[in-house]
């Protein structure tokens, strides 16, 4: 029995597409306009021209090897939410499957698994369905099995695109909230001037 052309090519957008996803990433401009402001984008487009040169380009690496949310708890606060976290992590130790523990240390291995998976169903339900004597009811599983097959597809990938956009989301807001942060002047000291000369 072959498979038609139109399965493979979906089934190749499939792999493509799941496989494709892991490698977007964000770059974030940095920059402190005429008035003092730090004006923080993701859109090399939308950075004037005078400004590129002294721009700072912030890579989702980076963001992600730092912690840009500062520490403003007390020190009984912290030690109440470390011990929760503990606590917490000895569960999940606990409940983890096999399977959590190889996607936790090879996340490229979730993705893998998944489009074996897919490849597998179609193919041993492609073998089962090619065993029934009926070629009508036989049409109408195959397009039932392959429908399914792409539900779940496209359900894995849109909720990937889900997580990944409010990942995004939360690094830039904490972002913002580190470049809109102004250090207070000590006691007796003046407050820093502005870069055009002007004092607030």
């Amino acid at each position: 029995m072959r498979v038609s052309g139109a399965v493979r090519v979906l089934v190749l957008v499939a792999v493509f597409g799941v496989a494709m996803v892991g490698m977007a990433r964000a770059d974030y401009y940095r920059y402190t306009d005429r008035s003092g402001a730090v004006v923080l984008t993701n859109d090399l487009g939308s950075v004037p021209k005078a400004y590129r040169k002294k721009m700072k380009v912030i890579r989702d690496e980076a963001l992600e090897a730092k912690d840009p949310a500062p520490k403003k708890h007390s020190a009984a606060e912290e030690a109440i939410k470390e011990e929760q976290q503990d606590e917490q992590a000895a569960a999940a130790a606990a409940t983890a499957s096999r399977s959590d523990k190889l996607f936790a240390r090879f996340p490229w291995a979730k993705p893998l698994a998944i489009v074996a998976g897919v490849i597998a169903v179609l193919f041993v339900g492609r073998r089962l369905v090619a065993a029934i004597p009926f070629p009508q009811l036989a049409r109408v599983i195959n397009i039932a099995l392959f429908l399914g097959v792409f539900v779940f597809v496209y359900t894995v990938y849109a909720r990937y695109l889900v997580d990944e956009y409010f990942s995004v989301k939360d690094k830039v807001i904490a972002m913002f909230k580190k470049a809109n942060q102004r250090e207070l002047p000590a006691d007796g000291e003046a407050p820093p001037e502005k870069p055009d000369g002007s004092e607030k």
